[in-house]
């Protein structure tokens, strides 16, 4: 089937259509950005495609832009729903998708080169893969950033191959790729209804079931930072959670190990940044979630790789700790935005730093102050760009050189601390040393 333009911008179906990809569109208040979202997949070079917009119960003029520019491209299918979440939503457009693949683009969101869906579609032809993604690109304020699969969001993927999951065990970017439709109907993988860590749970089971997938040096998905409602109440919080299980359960059953490690820390730093209060308040459905996480994860591969060996989440008691040490420190330690984890620390043990970065230049302060522990090392990989007159920054390998009974990784993000920790433990460092564990 061929679309037709006429004067206008417009797009006319014939009725023997075949529709190559169907781009799934959930929109909640987006008229901002929601123009610009729909003109970047019309000016795709390919024309077989169809736009299924789901207005999830939009109280803005969203649902009123849709229909206008529907009357000009009758490829686009406008399904409504009351508020249910994008999760919801995407499920709800995969009834009624008719593509050969699928593309899953948020609304405040857009496509980038214009090619970029028939790159897709023609790699995943030639290579026989059932996922095909291309080049994610971050928009702040019109600022545009790569974040290029083969190393800057640490994922260590080369393009142009073929990459098996079981070697990637990932669980986030999941717009970054397009999905076919029959895989996901064979395997019946579809969204969580969840608010909140929705997608990753539905991104684990496709890649997993394709077991392999392939990366396209195109610009292809650009998102948009800073415009997503990141507030948690109760109830997300509790869905968050579900969503974190789910990850846990899947990887335990499937034995990806670096996935559960990954889910792991994820949430951690959840329990770090957003749990805390209603934690100690007591809540009993977040109280259930945390149980059966404690439950299912594998705290043998934790400390195989990791050197966790405690084999309890103690998030409660690790909060509780952490507000009792703001309390009865100094006005100047209680300042630092990032709280030593004091939990893994025994009086006068010998500690290592490893990041000079904000976190690692934060926890180097606290140990100055403290007489409880002694700082024997401190390492970046940058160190020769580092100038400190308190304390001299080494190299990572003279770690080897230094006896100490634990190191920390002052960093912020949960994915460079695991590359940071498979880093050192090639280079000899036992992972049993190792701690990363982000207090605010």
């Amino acid at each position: 089937m061929r679309y037709e333009k006429y004067v206008g911008s417009g797009f006319v179906m014939s009725d023997e259509q075949i529709i190559k990809v169907s781009v799934v569109i959930p929109v909640y208040n987006a008229q901002k950005y929601l123009r610009e979202c729909i003109y970047s997949v019309q000016k795709q070079t390919m024309n077989e495609l169809e736009m299924i917009c789901i207005n999830d119960g939009s109280t803005d003029d969203s649902y009123k832009i849709l229909k206008e520019i529907q009357k000009n491209d009758s490829r686009i299918k406008i399904l409504s729903q009351s508020n249910q979440g994008a999760g919801a939503a995407r499920n709800l457009a995969l009834k009624y998708a008719k593509g050969t693949y699928i593309c899953f683009l948020d609304s405040d969101d857009y496509l980038m080169d214009q090619r970029a869906l028939d790159k897709l579609c023609e790699n995943a032809i030639k290579h026989q893969v059932s996922i095909c993604g291309g080049q994610f690109y971050t928009d702040r304020d019109g600022r545009l950033e790569m974040l290029n699969v083969s190393g800057s969001f640490h994922m260590n993927v080369e393009i142009e191959k073929k990459v098996k999951y079981e070697e990637f065990q990932y669980d986030y970017l999941f717009t970054n790729y397009i999905y076919e439709r029959h895989l996901l109907l064979q395997h019946n993988i579809s969204f969580p209804e969840y608010r909140r860590f929705e997608d990753p749970p539905f991104f684990v089971k496709a890649m997993t079931a394709a077991q392999v997938f392939f990366i396209v040096d195109v610009p292809f998905y650009c998102y948009r930072i800073g415009l997503g409602n990141c507030e948690y109440d109760e109830n997300k919080m509790g869905q968050f959670m579900q969503g974190i299980c789910d990850n846990l359960q899947f990887s335990a059953q499937k034995e990806l190990k670096k996935l559960h490690r990954l889910t792991y820390y994820r949430l951690l730093e959840f329990c770090n940044r957003q749990l805390r209060d209603f934690v100690l308040e007591n809540n009993a459905v977040l109280f259930q979630r945390l149980s059966q996480a404690n439950e299912i994860i594998q705290w043998d591969w934790l400390e195989e790789r990791c050197g966790i060996k405690n084999r309890i989440l103690k998030p409660f008691a690790d909060m509780q700790q952490t507000l009792d040490k703001q309390t009865i420190n100094t006005e100047s330690d209680s300042a630092e935005k990032w709280l030593l984890p004091y939990g893994y620390l025994e009086k006068h043990s010998q500690v290592g730093l490893y990041g000079a970065g904000d976190v690692g230049r934060s926890y180097f302060r606290q140990l100055q102050r403290s007489d409880d522990y002694n700082l024997c090392a401190w390492a970046d990989k940058n160190h020769q760009k580092i100038i400190t007159t308190e304390y001299k920054v080494i190299s990572p390998e003279q770690l080897l050189n230094i006896d100490f009974d634990i190191l920390l990784i002052g960093v912020a993000e949960i994915e460079v601390a695991m590359d940071i920790m498979d880093d050192l433990t090639e280079l000899g460092i036992p992972a049993r040393k190792l701690v990363w564990d982000i207090g605010r």
